[in-house]
């Protein structure tokens, strides 16, 4: 069995955008207590970065090699608006 990893990326909310694009990888926690980890440091950076187009979220993947592979775990999740 893969070990999992936790990744927190980091993203920023276009003006008008429905979600984010390119994410980029923040930090890594794998092993024992990884996720734990992941989430205080979601925390941590959602309470440093006030802006309110900046965006985080912890992703899940067994191989980072792929990012097809990652699988959402927590943040903030944009929706789309409709009317």
């Amino acid at each position: 069995m893969a070990q999992k990893i936790y990744i927190v990326q980091a993203g920023f909310l276009p003006a008008g955008a429905s979600d984010v694009t390119g994410w980029r990888s923040h930090s890594f926690y794998a092993g024992r207590r990884a996720y734990d980890g992941a989430v205080a440091e979601y925390e941590k950076e959602v309470r440093k970065n006030l802006h309110p187009q900046r965006r985080f979220r912890v992703v899940c993947a067994e191989d980072c090699s792929r990012k097809d592979t990652y699988a959402y775990v927590c943040g903030f999740k944009s929706s789309a608006k409709t009317l």
